[in-house]
């Protein structure tokens, strides 16, 4: 299930983003000495650092928009620094500079869109917005007043572009969040600082020395039952079709289940400290963890997600699951019209999520998903698929 990948590099990883285009696929990694290391599958890896971006710039955001559009981010002790590349790494430009400025992390907000969130300057918080994959950037209508003197932490903003969300941690017990990028409002939380934060719809973690949950889109913040071993930092929170992983900035990856109530350390690595993760394969299902001393793990999940057909359906559907009931495996199988995002989610019968079995973007055709229930309770379970034209659900009883 885990094994590592060969970077090339020794330097600290600190970000890492992944976008797909089926069937071509492109990972991005930033570090350390301006390292951008650009991969098709997660274990060959080319550094493709080159023109404006500086070998001395420690770069501690990436954020790809599809396989061709990334942007990378550093700060020297002059200025911030956004860098776009729109041909997969081959060339690069400054799109952004901000004296005194740093940037803390960027994400999609749609399929052009962006955000990119920055150390407050002069009592307010650095908030940019880019409408064409992050070529330019404007601040006009993001106004938010910096409470005190409070800071947000490298990688620690998500953005749901299925319901227009942003959210971004903080070291002020305060998580904030808007949707469409406009009416700022913040949850508050008891732990001072919020590293880490992920949410598929309007459930959602966060992560500061211990995990908290959210059932309202962060408007409210409870401490989970239990938390993953360790005292460091939690440094990144994914929440995904078999459960929750989380890792702290330490040498190990830990997974929960039953959304926090049991966690058991997965594995450990020989060195280093993990920085980052991300998803990054829409087929197969996988994440990717980065770790301080260029180290790099991958970890498949064993629920598939297969295209059965790339000829374009004429609508929309969700079909039965089979079989039906089912012990311990199932198979559901759906038909998308036109690419988009698209998220299946499989809920229990008090609606709370127990997993996620596709959240991205798909193109038209014919998928088969499979979920196995080895570690959730006999009952009965609903489905959803959602994308921006279709929304269904249906019923299924799991019996062991």
């Amino acid at each position: 299930m885990f094994y590592e990948s060969n970077s090339g590099v020794t330097v600290s990883l600190n970000s890492v983003s992944y976008a797909s285009s089926f069937p071509v696929a492109t990972v991005w990694v930033s570090g350390d000495s301006g390292t951008v290391l650009r991969s098709p599958n997660g274990t060959v890896w080319t550094n493709v650092r080159s023109g404006p971006i500086p070998s001395t710039l420690s770069l501690n955001v990436a954020c790809a928009f599809d396989i061709n559009n990334v942007l990378v981010s550093g700060t020297d002790s002059d200025s911030s620094y956004i860098f776009m590349s729109s041909n997969s790494g081959s060339n690069w430009i400054k799109v952004f500079s901000q004296p005194n400025g740093y940037i803390y992390s960027i994400c999609k907000t749609s399929s052009i869109g962006g955000v990119a969130v920055g150390k407050p300057i002069n009592g307010r918080w650095s908030l940019w917005k880019t409408t064409n994959k992050g070529l330019t950037w404007d601040s006009t209508n993001l106004y938010l007043q910096q409470a005190v003197n409070e800071l947000s932490w490298n990688n620690s903003l998500f953005c749901d572009p299925s319901n227009n969300f942003v959210w971004f941690g903080t070291n002020n017990s305060r998580i904030y969040r808007a949707q469409n990028l406009s009416n700022w409002s913040f949850g508050q939380t008891v732990q001072q600082n919020s590293f880490a934060v992920f949410f598929t719809g309007s459930f959602g973690f966060m992560g500061g020395n211990y995990i908290m949950s959210s059932t309202n889109s962060g408007n409210n913040w409870t401490a989970t039952s239990s938390n993953p071993s360790g005292s460091e930092d939690i440094t990144s929170i994914f929440y995904g079709p078999i459960g929750i992983f989380v890792t702290r900035k330490n040498n190990q990856i830990h997974k929960g289940l039953n959304n926090g109530s049991s966690w058991s350390t997965v594995y450990t690595a020989a060195s280093g400290n993990y920085l980052h993760s991300c998803y990054f394969s829409s087929f197969g299902g996988g994440l990717i963890f980065v770790r301080s001393n260029g180290g790099i793990t991958l970890c498949n999940f064993p629920d598939k997600i297969e295209l059965l057909s790339s000829e374009v359906p004429q609508h929309f559907s969700l079909s039965q699951n089979y079989p039906n009931p089912f012990n311990p495996t199932t198979n559901f199988e759906f038909r998308i019209a036109d690419f988009g995002f698209v998220n299946l989610t499989i809920y229990d019968v008090l609606g709370r999520e127990a997993a996620t079995l596709v959240n991205g973007n798909l193109e038209p055709g014919v998928y088969k998903a499979n979920w196995d229930a080895s570690d959730f309770t006999s009952g009965v379970y609903f489905y959803r698929l959602a994308t921006n034209e279709f929304i269904e659900t249906k019923k299924m009883m799991f019996i062991k």
